[in-house]
């Protein structure tokens, strides 16, 4: 047995992911994702490496886990994602609809980053060699660190989900419409932790015309500031319309407007020290903030990551030290600290051996 990955749903420190929607880490959400990785995994060979268990914690950290809906998992029926529904209004426009063509195309650019499976390398924890592993579906991964995502379908889900948010909302709850929170909601250890009220299950009860208590839903779709009647598929093809329309280039070879910068985590360092930033060239990450991976052999063998340091090391005249820097010499000291020295092996997902022995604890030092 390789061990298996935990779920820790509280904030370690200030602008820790919180689990607003999709993206950020959740009771739910991620236990999901976590889940399917690892009945993945078992369904290939019947067995888990830590390997493969660090595979499903990547997975798990660097994917929209709503975009693509969720599997019947523990006898609950599967959710269908808001792009199954925007899926099936695109093939029911009319032929005479001057955009069908493109609409279809934008449809399928979203299913394509829904669908995608993305090679990324990765380090073997006992060989060190670079291992060249799969992210299935979704994927939130910058793969040459250019400071954005590969899949341009991601600019265009999103920019449609906020605009359709709104769409459907607005008129009905007004001020009380929360925006799209991507990025790692901010907070200490109040934020949403992927419960039901998220963004996305209201969108789905409301296409499912049944809230979760299985009482019928108000008509969200239906605009009551307007004469008409409004579907919840003229909504959903209307979004996709405009969020097209103000991307621009979704359908070119090569976008230059409708392309996905880096999602990032920014984090206060513990105590009093500079804040911290993870994502700006690989993609940020939906991940526990202390990781360790145990296998339980006759030679137990474990490594761990924790990336916001030890607050402990910093004393008055050290910080004195860190805020009279900049740069490359301020990172130097932050590192020597141990403030950020985890930093780039959290964001490789690498780690630190975890010695068990007397003499692996003496070797360490």
């Amino acid at each position: 047995m390789a061990g298996l990955p935990p779920e820790g749903p509280n904030n370690p420190i200030r602008g820790w992911s919180s689990a607003d929607v999709r993206e950020l880490w959740g009771t739910e959400h991620r236990v999901q994702a976590l889940q399917d990785g690892i009945l993945r995994e078992l369904a290939a060979d019947g067995k888990l490496s830590v390997d493969d268990v660090n595979l499903v914690m990547y997975q798990a950290a660097k994917k929209d886990e709503y975009a693509g809906g969720r599997g019947a998992i523990d006898g609950r029926p599967p959710v269908a994602p808001p792009f199954a529904a925007l899926s099936a209004s695109v093939d029911a426009l009319p032929a005479t609809d001057p955009q069908q063509a493109d609409l279809a195309a934008g449809r399928a650019l979203i299913g394509q980053w829904i669908g995608a499976d993305t090679a990324v390398p990765m380090t073997a924890l006992k060989t060190h060699a670079t291992v060249t592993r799969t992210v299935h579906g979704a994927p939130l991964i910058d793969t040459d660190g250019d400071g954005f995502y590969q899949q341009p379908g991601l600019a265009l889900y999103e920019r449609w989900r906020e605009i359709l948010q709104h769409r459907v909302f607005d008129d009905e709850l007004g001020s009380f419409v929360d925006a799209l929170h991507y990025d790692p909601a901010p907070g200490a250890n109040t934020g949403d932790h992927g419960g039901g009220d998220t963004q996305d299950s209201v969108l789905v009860h409301a296409l499912s015309g049944f809230s979760p208590n299985g009482r019928r839903t108000i008509d969200y779709f239906d605009d009551i500031t307007t004469p008409g009647h409004e579907t919840a598929a003229f909504q959903l093809v209307e979004s996709l319309r405009q969020a097209m329309a103000e991307l621009g280039d979704c359908l070119a070879p090569t976008p230059t407007t409708c392309r996905h910068a880096n999602h990032l985590n920014v984090f206060s360092s513990l105590g009093a020290a500079p804040s911290q930033t993870i994502g700006q060239t690989r993609g940020g990450v939906d991940r526990g903030s202390y990781n360790q991976i145990i296998e339980l052999a006759p030679t137990l063998f474990s490594v761990n990551v924790q990336p916001p340091g030890q607050s402990g090391l910093v004393n008055a005249a050290l910080l004195a030290q860190i805020e009279a820097t900049s740069g490359a010499q301020q990172r130097a000291i932050l590192d020597q600290a141990h403030l950020t020295d985890q930093l780039e092996l959290y964001e490789r997902f690498e780690y630190k051996p975890m010695p068990f022995t007397l003499a692996e604890v003496m070797a360490a030092q």
